[in-house]
Parts: structure tokens; C-alpha cells; sequence
């Protein structure tokens, strides 16, 4: 309908709140309700008429309103006034279906709700804060450098870190059961450092976890001769030559040559891709590349693949695999990632 004045607003204004107070003809100072900044912060009547900041009266400490001049407020019930300025009573919550936007301001408070919040522009907060959830409010933190960090492993990348520890070993051997390797990822990637060894000419050796279970079983150590394995090696000075071994009935594979020696910096390092473990259409197949230095501290680089007989073990889910040493104890570290 039409009406006088100015437009009627669509935004949202603060209720003010008031409080009432009994004049009793003597007493000039009262306990206001709410805590104010100056005198102009709130409007006072006295049996109706306004009175005039600072003059007629004054606030101090923020609460204590006191009556200026020889009279005090007439004696009567509720005849004292006080409207605060601007003060909210309650809380309104924004239309689900208006936007709210500014084109500038800080929000000094935390920001919270079930929707989205859809900034255009630049999201920025202080210096060593934190980005979270309910139940993790400090699951990426930025330090005042810039830097990241995350109190979980991302997810949604082409990798997922798995397994990242230090190894020593006093029998040689180290494994990677169905904890990490299982149903979640089809395809693995290992990082191993060999550091110190016990022995020269060690050599790295591989048997696999197979179970006929796609899912809950451990698998276990197949015995005889059906690994297979290849190795390519090459020395990188003229005195050492290229190397090929294989082998399609083996009880392990093979993973480089036996010529790993156990001087200070003698040690070794490799990375391979597991694949082929939740499918029994082929084998579960280990490929991958490394290096080591030999006995005589030549530095040598390889190639290797280690699988199973395919006429025996294609119908067969991998669920861990055993690395061992023909040296024995060693020490290194171990990274584990699944591809996503």
C-alpha cells in the first residue's frame, strides 16, 4: 500500500532495549541495565519529558546514571525512562533465500553455520591461525611464514602416504601386510633406503602375501619355486660391465644383484610400483629401478621385475609382501603410498 516518508527498508536494524526506573524525590543515581559508552548513548525521559545529555544527566563506569542539578527525579512509579541507542535485544537470522554481501569489512568473530559461504574475493586469516571443522578446528594450520600443515593426510591427490618409518631389522627381514596393502588401492608405490648392512654381497629378496579372498584375509607366504623375476644391471665406471639375471622358477625374487656391500656408503636405494592386487585376471606384479654401491665401492644402477607363475597364482589378491635380506640386519627407511 502506499504510505508518507521514506521507503521501507529491506535490511536489517538493531531493536533497542529500555529500562524503566521508580523515582522516590530523593534519589539521583541509578544502576543502568546495560553498559554504555558516553551520555549520548541512551535517551532518558523523566515523566515524559527528554532530558539533555551531560546536562541534565551523566553516565560513568559505564552503568551509573546520574542526575545533575539540586532535584532529583519526582517520586512516581516507572516515571524514569532510559532507552539504550542501538542496542540489540536478539538475535535475527538472515533469510535462507536473500544474500547477505558488503563490499568491505572484517569479520572479527568466528564465522559459523550449515550452508556455504562463497566469498568473492580473498579469504585471510591471522598470522599462525588455524582452518577446521567441528571435531578438528586445527586441521590445517598456516604459520605466519605461509606455511601448511594438515593434522591428517590429504586425500583426493594421485598419492596417500601409507607407511614412512625408520627400519632396523635383526633377522633381515621386513614386511608390509594387509594393514596397508589390501582392497583400498589397486596399485602401491615403495620407497626403500637400504643404509648399513652386516655383510657384503647381500642380496635383496621378495616373496609375496596371495590369498584367494577378495577381502579380510591376510594371504600367506607361497612356498616352492613360483616366483619369477628379472634384474638389468649396469655399472657406471669402465670397470664394471651391464648384468642380466633371471629366473621363472624361483622360492623368492629378486630385486637387483647379490653384490650390495656393507662399507660406509656402500648402501643402496629402490622404488617400485606393486600392481596387478585386486584383480585375478594376471599376477600381482613388483617393477622398479635402483641403485647400490658393491663390495668394491663401484656404484651400480638396475632394473627389476618380480612376479608370480602365471599358471598357477593369476586367480590370487595380494595382501602383503616380505622383504628380506641375505645379510641380515639392516638398517633404512621405508615409504609406502597407495594410488588414488
Amino acid at each position: 500500500m502506499s504510505y508518507i516518508g521514506n521507503q521501507v527498508g529491506n535490511r536489517f536494524v538493531a531493536s533497542q532495549a529500555a529500562t524503566r526506573f521508580s523515582g522516590n524525590g530523593s534519589n539521583k543515581v541509578f544502576t543502568l541495565e546495560h553498559s554504555v559508552g558516553s551520555d549520548e548513548d541512551i535517551l532518558v525521559s523523566v515523566d515524559g519529558v527528554i532530558q539533555e545529555p551531560s546536562i541534565s544527566y551523566v553516565v560513568s563506569n559505564g552503568t551509573t546514571l546520574t542526575f545533575q542539578g539540586s532535584d532529583a527525579p519526582s517520586n512516581g512509579t516507572n516515571n524514569i525512562f532510559v532507552c539504550y541507542l542501538f542496542r540489540t535485544v536478539a538475535t535475527v537470522n538472515h533469510p535462507a533465500t536473500s544474500a547477505l554481501s558488503a563490499t568491505s569489512g572484517t569479520f572479527s568473530g568466528a564465522i559459523t553455520g550449515g550452508g556455504t559461504f562463497t566469498p568473492g574475493g580473498n579469504i585471510v586469516i591471522p598470522d599462525a591461525g588455524n582452518i577446521g571443522s567441528a571435531s578438528d578446528t586445527d586441521a590445517i594450520s598456516i604459520s605466519s611464514g605461509g606455511v601448511v600443515n594438515f593434522t591428517q593426510s590429504p586425500t583426493g591427490g594421485p598419492l596417500v602416504k601409507l607407511v614412512d618409518q625408520a627400519i632396523s631389522t635383526s633377522d633381515g627381514t621386513f614386511v608390509i601386510n594387509n594393514s596397508f596393502i589390501n582392497s583400498t588401492y589397486d596399485s602401491y608405490l615403495f620407497l626403500y633406503e637400504i643404509h648399513t648392512l652386516t655383510s657384503d654381497e647381500v642380496q635383496m629378496q621378495v616373496k609375496f602375501y596371495l590369498t584367494t579372498t577378495a577381502s579380510g584375509d591376510a594371504g600367506s607366504i607361497i612356498s616352492g619355486n613360483h616366483h619369477s623375476y628379472g634384474n638389468t644391471q649396469l655399472g657406471m665406471n669402465s670397470s664394471t660391465s651391464a648384468y642380466r639375471s633371471q629366473n621363472y622358477n624361483s622360492s623368492y625374487g629378486v630385486i637387483g644383484t647379490d653384490e650390495m656391500g656393507n662399507s660406509t656408503g656402500e648402501g643402496g636405494a629402490f622404488h617400485g610400483v606393486l600392481q596387478n592386487v585386486n584383480t585375478t585376471d594376471a599376477p600381482v606384479a613388483f617393477n622398479g629401478q635402483g641403485s647400490f654401491s658393491d663390495e668394491d665401492a663401484n656404484h651400480k644402477a638396475f632394473a627389476f621385475h618380480v612376479g608370480m607363475d602365471p599358471g598357477t597364482y593369476s586367480a590370487y589378491y595380494c595382501r602383503g609382501i616380505l622383504f628380506q635380506f641375505s645379510g641380515g640386519q639392516h638398517t633404512g627407511k621405508f615409504k609406502l603410498y597407495g594410488f588414488n
